[in-house]
């Protein structure tokens, strides 16, 4: 198992499900005082949740990718990085 792997996932899980519970609570609000039907509700917190969640991730993958600088991931260990004749 790729533990750096493991720990991004981790830290990316926990960080969205801090970020999204209040969001969550804060669009149904937007949606029940909009008098939004089930659809449009559905469509309008999915939207701005993709969104967020393309900067959350975007920025955790950053993040990670400095952390782990000089250390080799997996695939670099066991020569599968892109553009290696070898592999």
């Amino acid at each position: 198992m790729d533990r750096n792997a493991a720990r991004e996932s981790l830290t990316d899980t926990l960080v969205a499900t801090v970020i999204n519970f209040p969001m969550n609570f804060v669009l149904i609000w937007i949606a029940f005082e909009a008098e939004m039907t089930a659809f449009q509700t559905t469509v309008f917190c999915t939207a701005i949740l993709f969104v967020v969640a393309l900067f959350r991730k975007y920025y955790i993958r950053i993040h990670f990718q400095e952390r782990n600088k000089g250390h080799g991931t997996a695939t670099q260990i066991h020569g599968q990085e892109k553009g290696n004749p070898d592999t």
